[in-house]
């Protein structure tokens, strides 16, 4: 009897310790979507096709390299990252092959509240802003000019792109007017990795230009 009580509270003891709180799980933290440090470098390759009337007249190729080059003090005090991003496109179209380059700098910083982005150092808005907390759902104000809005597709998309395979990815969306036409972006991040790809979808009339990135390969410090 006395042995059956032991265990009996043996058996109680567990129930109750997997049962409570677990105050010791780990907090997700939304900044980990959006790693910063210097050095870290995203590299990604570029495919897309141009259609007329549903019918394909053009491709694009290229590839794109992101990468987090140093730091600088914005107007306002505060520290931001400088992130560069690279980008080489070949686009063929009725037989003719063009080829772009352009280099396009922003200065990034995240905080509790959100990630934000700057186009100057002396600018007072960010030009691009996520807020904290991240949730299925949400949307908001992504950029004020030109005017494009945000929306939290999911929280727990599983991506695999050549750089790898990731679960509890995040997925958004924006959406900006453009003319008579509209372009709308849909991206995946991981946690502690960052963007993972991103499909771009520019519809102008009759004319629609879809251009795809997939990351290949990543460098980011923890």
């Amino acid at each position: 009897m006395k042995n059956a009580i032991i265990l009996f509270a043996a058996l109680l003891l567990v129930l109750i310790t997997g049962c409570g709180d677990n105050v010791s799980a780990p907090v997700e933290n939304d900044e980990e979507f959006y790693p910063l440090s210097v050095g870290n470098q995203w590299n990604y390759q570029r495919n897309g096709t141009i259609e007329l009337s549903g019918v394909e007249i053009g491709t694009k190729t290229g590839a794109s390299v992101t990468e987090i080059t140093g730091t600088a003090t914005h107007s306002e005090n505060f520290e931001v990252f400088i992130q560069t991003t690279s980008t080489s496109d070949t686009t063929v179209m009725y037989s003719q092959t063009t080829y772009t380059e352009f280099l396009d700098t922003l200065y990034v910083r995240v905080t509790g509240e959100g990630f934000n982005a700057y186009q100057h150092l002396d600018d007072t808005d960010s030009m691009f802003v996520v807020p904290f907390p991240l949730l299925e759902g949400s949307t908001w104000q992504f950029c004020q000019a030109p005017s494009i809005t945000a929306e939290i597709f999911s929280m727990n998309m599983d991506v695999t792109v050549p750089a790898g395979s990731f679960a509890n990815c995040m997925e958004m969306q924006t959406t900006m007017p453009a003319g008579f036409g509209i372009v709308t972006t849909v991206a995946d991040f991981a946690r502690n990795v960052g963007r993972l790809n991103d499909v771009c979808t520019i519809s102008v009339n009759n004319i629609i230009t879809t251009v795809s990135e997939e990351l290949i390969s990543y460098t980011v410090s923890q």
